[in-house]
């Protein structure tokens, strides 16, 4: 399996790296963006929305939905940029998974162009799970309040969440959990 990985990677970059010509004829500009790892867990079933982040801190939004099995941990990736648009080529997933790729930290601001701003502070209070109506009070004094139908019961104290802005509005992921859910800022 890890030589399939870097033989298709390889044909992928050569075919990108040897594709400066053909931007002129109109077909793709892929390049290589970066390589590494992804920290952590890439679960069997990879939803719209899931974010990765590299060892070098980058983190990408994933634009579509992926099935493989079985779950991976700390699997080796290419990422390749076109423009604003990415494919993370993951060791074990046969598929190049198109994302976004988020800005570094900041301040939760409008989007622009695809790219967006994250904030990971720490919930301050005891955490009881997702659910529908919730409000999660940050060590930051910011106020979020859960907007999307999703429940999932989880017991844990001030874990970290990362906040970011897409076009649909305001996403959170709490610190070992797999998707983003929707929020909204109270105060």
């Amino acid at each position: 399996m890890q030589l399939a990985y870097w033989v298709r990677a390889l044909l992928l970059a050569g075919g990108i790296f040897t594709a400066a010509g053909s931007a002129a004829l109109g077909q793709s500009t892929w390049h290589k963006f970066e390589e590494g790892y992804i920290s952590g867990k890439v679960s069997g079933r990879v939803s719209r929305g899931t974010l990765f982040r590299t060892n070098s801190g980058t983190l990408y939004q994933v634009d579509e939905d992926v099935t493989h099995y079985p779950s991976l941990y700390s699997p080796r990736v290419t990422v390749l940029s076109e423009g604003l648009t990415y494919r993370l080529l993951i060791e074990g997933i046969e598929q190049p998974i198109t994302c976004r790729r988020i800005r570094p930290r900041g301040v939760v601001g409008t989007g622009t162009s695809g790219s967006f701003r994250v904030i990971e502070p720490r919930i301050d209070d005891n955490f009881d799970g997702l659910e529908w109506g919730r409000l999660y009070k940050l060590q930051n004094g910011q106020v979020w309040e859960q907007t999307e139908h999703v429940t999932h019961l989880r017991m844990t104290m001030f874990p970290s969440v990362l906040l970011y802005r897409t076009d649909s509005g305001y996403k959170m992921v709490v610190s070992g959990l797999d998707s983003p859910v929707g929020v909204r800022p109270v105060w």
